[in-house]
């Protein structure tokens, strides 16, 4: 199911209210293995600027390994509040779209996480 929901997704020919509607798909399912198709679409300039958000709004659902695509979103004027929100999901922080202190935050939080390791 999964790889069939990330083919919709990466599929320009395909309406973007059916993209949408598997991108909140993957979400509701906390896809994980849909991530980088989720990222992609994100960090892509090209594409519906509403069809991006709801690949941001995606990655908050799928944790961490949004996260330094959701950084690098923070940049763009269009999706950086989306992008604070999904990081604040994910996090349990906010430091709004200050990408220097996110960058920083992601570190140390990587690192408690890789502490927290048995």
């Amino acid at each position: 199911v999964v790889s069939t929901l990330a083919a919709i997704v990466s599929d320009r020919s395909v309406s973007t209210n059916v993209r949408t509607r598997a991108l909140l798909s993957i979400g509701q399912l906390k896809a994980t293995a849909a991530l980088s198709t989720v990222a992609t679409l994100a960090s892509s300039p090209g594409e519906n600027v509403i069809l991006r958000l709801d690949a941001v709004r995606t990655l908050g659902s799928l944790g961490d390994g949004g996260i330094p695509t959701l950084i690098s979103l923070l940049d763009e004027k269009a999706l950086a509040n989306a992008a604070v929100l999904a990081l604040s999901k994910i996090t349990g922080a906010y430091f709004g779209p200050d990408r220097a202190r996110w960058t920083r935050y992601y570190a140390e939080y990587k690192k408690r996480k890789q502490q927290a390791r048995p």
